[in-house]
């Protein structure tokens, strides 16, 4: 009798970050932020009708619209996506309500943005902080509210987060 062995399939895994998706109530009033205050780049923008997607989304009358967004020298997108179907209010992620999600961003120069999404009309919850611990020890990080109140973290740092050599 012959045993065959089990296959030494490796266990799925992610494999890299695709992108992030925020659910806006305009396009066109979330754009001037992401683009004109963080320096993101349209990638396009588009508003996709197919049944595969009104099969993901569970709503096969969906309405959306979408702008995909590139963060420079980076494979990493942003995509804002905007549901004409749905009328509900934004979440609360001013409190971090459950549910909410935030964008974190690393940048040249914590305080010189602050000062452009300030100007632009944007609210900082704090002025920037410097961590005393923690993987952006020494760095500098503040949370921005952006359009529909969407969390945006701003991190100045020497290091990443998954950078945890320095970490007890």
């Amino acid at each position: 009798m012959v045993v065959q062995q089990p296959s030494k399939q490796s266990a799925p895994r992610v494999v890299a970050p695709h992108h992030i998706g925020i659910h806006v109530t305009s396009i066109d009033a979330a754009l001037p932020f992401f683009v004109d205050v963080l320096g993101l780049e349209v990638a396009f923008r588009w508003s996709p009708r197919a049944p595969y997607l009104g099969t993901l989304l569970a709503d096969p009358g969906y309405e959306m619209e979408a702008v995909v967004l590139r963060v420079a020298g980076s494979t990493f997108a942003v995509e804002l996506v905007h549901f004409g179907h749905i009328s509900v209010r934004a979440a609360d992620a001013r409190s971090a309500a459950p549910g909410t999600a935030h964008l974190a961003l690393a940048v040249s120069d914590v305080d010189a943005m602050c000062r452009r999404v300030r100007e632009a009309g944007y609210e900082l919850l704090s002025d920037p902080v410097v961590p005393t611990i923690g993987p952006i020890c020494g760095g500098k990080v503040v949370l921005v509210l952006g359009p529909d109140g969407v969390r945006v973290e701003l991190i100045e740092s020497p290091r990443w987060l998954h950078d945890t050599d320095h970490l007890p």
